[in-house]
C-alpha cells in the first residue's frame, strides 16, 4: 500500500515522520483545496504493518471564516 500511495499522483512521500502520540512511521502528505479551503492532509502509515498511526488535517494560509491562525492543525 505504501508503494501505491508513494507512486499516486498528488501523493509525495515525505519520508519519515513522527506522530503526535510519537509512533514513527513513513508521511505521505497531500495539498489542496478540499472543503474549499486550502489544507494538506497528511497520512502516517506503520512500515512494518501498514497500518494507519494517524492523520491529520492542516488549515492553510486562507482559514475563510473559520476562528483559527493559518496552519492550525483542524483535524
Amino acid at each position: 500500500m505504501l508503494r501505491v500511495l508513494a507512486s499516486t499522483d498528488g501523493i509525495v512521500y515525505a519520508g519519515t515522520a513522527q506522530d503526535r502520540s510519537g509512533r514513527t512511521g513513513e508521511a505521505f502528505p497531500l495539498t489542496g483545496r478540499f472543503a474549499g479551503l486550502p489544507n494538506k492532509r497528511t497520512l502516517v502509515f506503520d512500515p512494518a504493518t501498514g497500518n494507519l498511526l494517524a492523520y491529520e488535517e492542516q488549515i492553510l494560509d486562507d482559514t475563510g471564516k473559520l476562528i483559527v491562525r493559518p496552519h492550525s492543525v483542524v483535524g
